[in-house]
């Protein structure tokens, strides 16, 4: 690894290496190992010093690892890491728009992309690189306050999408990375289904699965809309992609949505049941309620002036109510149901 003595930020270093992603860099290799089968080919397209493509090599299935990065100082640290561990990686030094338009036709498994940002200028050519079938899209974005609506025109440049301050920001931005990706895909008519995916610190982390099937790319489109919170009394309201536009809400307030998002699930449950690799968040996650967005209890307990109940609570009363809920590791104070407001409203305080 650089040295990075005195440096604040990893990305001032030479070669770019964060030890706080050692925690996702974990969950990676168990996923892929889990997910690939023996001898794929992985690609890490932008590998900085090799960390990530190393451990994909030591700890896959006999993987074949391909690593990029366009500073030849990179190289230079990702072959002695390859040579440290005694593993084989398979070294290139190129721009990673032109390393992906180049191995068009290499139809790796897995393309892992890492960026410092956001992936949205790699992510249409990786399609021409990744296996229209079975393959692992991995994409990485820090640019979070693009994404969770702190900087809106940054979003609607990067990612196509309008975005509004919502009480449950980071779950929007998680979802409306997963659209990108999605809209980028349907321009070669592969769909994209969410294996696995998370927030954690500064950045989302999404693990989709590929489908070469019209069909399946017209039904992932179809699970997209919008989504709005009102400012007023927190109602959250949403709508398919092609339905009547949302504008007010029963308070009578006047709302603004967020979208084009998807709404169908950022994880698949059977793959986390059935995982031979353990690890808490797979656990955690494969706890929560499938559906889309949350209430937080904080928020609502501002804007009513009252207290809420325990949450564990809440979440027995709603069920007993005869609907779905759970907390989500999103928030703390967040609450997963598809309970009616006014029930959530009656079970919280």
């Amino acid at each position: 690894m650089p040295r990075q003595e005195g440096l604040d930020d990893p990305a001032h270093a030479l070669v770019f290496y964060n030890p706080k992603m050692s925690y996702d860099r974990d969950i990676s290799a168990l996923l892929l190992r889990q997910y690939l089968p023996n001898r794929a080919k992985v690609l890490d397209l932008l590998s900085g010093t090799g960390s990530r493509a190393t451990r994909y090599a030591v700890e896959g299935n006999d993987f074949e690892v391909w690593a990029n990065d366009v500073q030849p100082s990179a190289v230079k640290l990702i072959e002695k890491n390859a040579d440290l561990n005694k593993v084989n990686l398979k070294i290139s030094n190129e721009e990673a728009n032109d390393f992906l338009t180049g191995h068009r036709r290499e139809y790796f498994d897995c393309i892992d992309i890492d960026p410092f940002g956001s992936p949205g200028k790699f992510t249409f050519n990786a399609f021409r690189a990744l296996k229209s079938n079975n393959g692992l899209l991995c994409l990485t974005a820090t640019d979070i306050g693009s994404l969770s609506g702190t900087f809106q025109n940054a979003c609607y440049r990067k990612y196509g999408s309008v975005v509004h301050k919502t009480s449950f920001a980071h779950e929007l931005g998680l979802r409306l990375l997963i659209t990108y990706a999605m809209r980028e895909a349907a321009k070669f008519n592969i769909a994209l289904e969410p294996l696995f995916s998370y927030h954690r610190l500064h950045y989302y982390r999404v693990f989709l699965k590929t489908v070469d099937s019209r069909k399946r790319t017209d039904e992932k489109i179809e699970q997209q809309g919008f989504v709005a919170e009102c400012e007023k009394c927190l109602r959250q309201h949403t709508r398919g992609l092609y339905s009547s536009a949302l504008s007010t809400c029963k308070c009578g307030n006047q709302l603004k949505c967020s979208g084009p998002i998807y709404l169908g699930g950022t994880y698949d449950s059977d793959f986390l049941k059935n995982l031979t690799y353990k690890h808490t968040l797979f656990e955690k996650i494969n706890s929560e309620a499938h559906l889309p967005f949350y209430y937080d209890l904080h928020e609502l307990g501002k804007f009513l002036n009252k207290k809420n109940k325990q949450k564990s609570v809440i979440v027995k009363a709603i069920q007993a109510n005869g609907f779905h809920a759970s907390g989500t590791l999103f928030s703390g104070y967040g609450i997963k149901t598809d309970a009616p407001y006014d029930v959530l409203l009656k079970c919280a305080f």
